[in-house]
This record gives C-alpha cells, structure tokens and sequence, in this order.
C-alpha cells in the first residue's frame, strides 16, 4: 500500500470515531456536564488550547478521538480522569441524572447511524436507490414462467424479508442454485401471493465455475467458487476480483463462453487482483450444470425520495448481513479470515480503493459506501451490552435506575475488567487475521 492510501484509510475511520465522539461532546455539553478534555486522533500531545475549563487538544498518531469527563474514574472510552474536583459538583459525570448520562452516552453511536444515513443518502442521489419492484422477468428466465409481473413487489425470498439490494444479494449469495426459491410477491391490487419457483437446468456446458458481481468501478468480484471447479480442485476464491479470461474482459460473457468451449481439455488462464496483487491463475475447465437464471430484475431508481428510502432501510439490511455471517462464523460455514477485519484490514480494503486506476468519481462513491457501512458497524456494535462499549453502560445505567441506587464500585470495577479482557482478546485476534490475510500466513 502506498502512503496516501494508508492515510485514507485512517482519514475514514478517524472521521467515523470523531463523529462518534461529539456525538457524546455535545450532548454533555448541552446537558450541563463538565468536560475535562476532548482529543482528536492519539499517542502524545502535539498542540492543546484550554476553553471554558475543558481542554483541546491534537495528538500524533491520526487516528480516532476521545472525550473525558471531569472527575470521572471510569468513564465512556475508558479513559482515567483525576480527582481534582468536589465530589459533590453537580457538574461532574456521576453527579448527573441518570437520564442525562444515558443520553449522553447512546449519542455517540446514534450519531454514527444518523451519519450513515446521510451518507447513504448522498451516495444513493449520486449513484441510484435500487428498491424490491420488479422488472418484467426476461423471456428466458425462471421468473418468466411464473406469476410475475413488471410493477410487483418482492417481499421476502424464503422467508429473508426483502428491502434493500443488499438483502437480495445476501438472501441469493446463501441460497444454492438447486434450492426453490420461495416468494412473497405484492401484487399491483395489493394481493400478497406466495409463489414456489422450481430451479430448472438449461444446459451443460464448460465453463471456469465462478459467480462474480460487478463491482462499482465496473471490475467482477468473485462471490462464489464452484466446488467441482478446475475438475475438483478449485484454485480462483472469492473476493478475487476478475480482469480477464483468456484476454477477454469479464463482461464479454459471450466471447469467453466460446472461448472456455473451445479449450475443453487443456487450461485457460484467469488475469486477477488478489489481496491487491495482480496474478494469473491457470485453470481448468469442467463440464457443469448451469441453471436457469431467476430473472428476479430490481428497480434502479434516480429520484430524491427513493435514495431517501433507501438510506433508511439501508443501515439495518447491513447489521442482518453482520449478523448473519457471525452466525456461520460460529457455526464454523465461514472461515475467520473471510469474516472478520480489524482496523488494518479495513484500511487495507480502503486503501485497495485509493490505488485502482478507475475514474475518481468511481473513488469517491467507494468510499463513502466504506464509510456508510463502517459508521454502521460502529454505531451498531457499540449499542451491544459488552463492556466497555456503550451499550454495557446503558444496560448499567438501566440496572441502577431500576434500584434507584449505584452500583458498588467494585462490581463496576470487575465489569470493566472482564470487558477489557474481552477486547483485548478481541483486538488481538483480528489484528492477527488481519495481517494473515495480508502477509498469506
């Protein structure tokens, strides 16, 4: 990676938790509380200004932000303060009605998700907002042969409810080409039909045994490998991005499938991006079934209203795909290093971004879907009762409003403890898959 892709990298994610942070700044502010420090990026101080007794300050390393509250020995981020102040001070954080702290403290990811959404909102006026109205299937598709129609509305597909591009893409990345697709469909009378289509075979041909979709910058991501690919020993995966087959460009499907034909018996060479890092694989092609294509064709809408739409349902149809692939994580469908991705990672993949030569608005609209889908990440996991996210000390905030009292300190103490092991555990694991996936170990 080079210097500047690096640094936008660590540009987006700092934009993420700054936003985070004055979500929690500003709130307490508002409310009365008193603020002992607010800090852009970490590591040690390189300029600070004090006002209205709280201090500003920029630190070297650039990334992330914090906020600390006077007096306050176990704060939001974690963060020791001192004990300078009167224990009685109303301003201080303890002090403060408990819902004051609570809102003080769900501002910082709330302000993640509202900044997701504006996002979103941007990129989907910029680009387009694809809703769940159905096209007229084309004539040789599944669909066709069932009771669809342009001007429907696709619900659900065996039973994953269906908002948003992304919910459709999940729900068919997880279904097998041999499973019914099972359909929930809102007719132009507002009919709700339920519609079984049976999977058909159309041919057997040669072919690589790939599934790419095309990506933003117009190149073809691998997101399924055939398991009989290369006669059973699959050597393209996914997330390899595809330039070439044989030189042909990947979307002259036409041109390759003549090709692959013609090289039956012998290898044809695949030109990819892995990891960043241009290759070719050599590969051979196998004899396989090929179904028909559902002909399920999506409604790409220009207007303000459908981006709108689209931005709001967004946020949650990226906490389901989250969820789902935790799910296979832990039952062991998916692989540790195809699921996670700590703060290396991600500025690796936002650095992949930087260095492809594509045009610039093609850059831009990469990044802020990077940046709509981490401010969701963040703003979602934070929102978890584990400590010391924000979401365990809602959860305690909501346990002592139920006592009406504190609780002991020592039981905050082995709360905060326990949680610090879980993240350092945490932080340590994806920062090791992080650079196998870089370094291939």
């Amino acid at each position: 990676m080079t210097l500047v892709s690096i640094l936008t990298g660590l540009i987006l994610i700092s934009i993420i938790m700054i936003l985070h942070e004055l979500g929690h700044y500003v709130t307490a502010r508002l409310l009365g509380f008193k603020i002992e420090q607010f800090s852009l990026f970490m590591g040690p101080v390189l300029y600070e200004r004090e006002k209205n007794g709280t201090k500003f300050n920029i630190k070297l390393l650039p990334i992330g932000a914090s906020v600390s509250f006077a007096g306050e020995q176990e704060v939001i981020e974690g963060q020791t303060g001192d004990t300078k102040y009167d224990p009685d001070d109303p301003g201080l954080f303890h002090n403060r009605p408990r819902w004051g702290r609570a809102l003080v403290v769900a501002m910082g990811p709330i302000v993640n998700l509202l900044s997701a959404f504006l996002v979103f909102i941007i990129l989907f006026s910029w680009t387009g907002a694809v809703s769940p109205e159905l096209q007229a299937p084309p004539a040789d598709s599944l669909a066709a042969r069932y009771e669809i129609e342009a001007g429907d509305e696709l619900i659900s597909i065996n039973g994953s409810r269906i908002r948003t591009d992304m919910d459709y893409s999940m729900t068919m990345m997880f279904t097998q080409n041999d499973d019914d697709l099972i359909l929930e469909v809102k007719k132009a009378n507002d009919d709700v039909k339920r519609i079984v289509m049976k999977p058909e075979v159309s041919e057997i041909r040669w072919m690589v045994g790939i599934v790419a979709v095309e990506r933003t910058d117009g190149n073809f991501e691998i997101i399924a490998v055939d398991p009989q690919s290369n006669q059973g020993n699959p050597v393209l995966q996914e997330e390899d991005v595809v330039l070439t087959i044989e030189n042909i460009p990947y979307a002259e499907g036409d041109k390759i499938r003549e090709r692959i034909a013609e090289k039956a018996g012998g290898v044809v060479e695949v030109d990819i991006i892995r990891n960043g890092k241009s290759m070719v694989i050599e590969t051979k092609p196998t004899q396989l079934e090929v179904y028909r294509d559902p002909g399920l064709v999506l409604t790409l809408n220009k207007n303000f209203g459908s981006a709108v739409s689209a931005a709001a349902k967004y946020p949650w149809s990226i906490i389901r795909a989250t969820g789902r692939g935790l799910s296979m994580l832990f039952r062991g469908e998916v692989s540790v290093q195809d699921s996670l991705a700590g703060p290396i990672g991600i500025v690796s993949m936002v650095g992949d971004v930087v260095q492809q030569k594509q045009p610039l608005g093609i850059i831009v609209q990469q990044l802020l879907m990077y940046l709509g889908l981490l401010s969701v990440a963040v703003g979602a996991t934070n929102l978890l009762p584990i400590p010391p996210f924000d979401g365990n000390h809602l959860v305690v905030l909501a346990i002592e409003g139920g006592m009406r009292k504190d609780l002991p300190m020592r039981v905050k103490h082995a709360i905060s403890s326990i949680g610090l092991f879980v993240v350092l555990a945490l932080l340590i694991l994806v920062i090791f898959v992080d650079l196998s996936r870089i370094f291939g170990f």
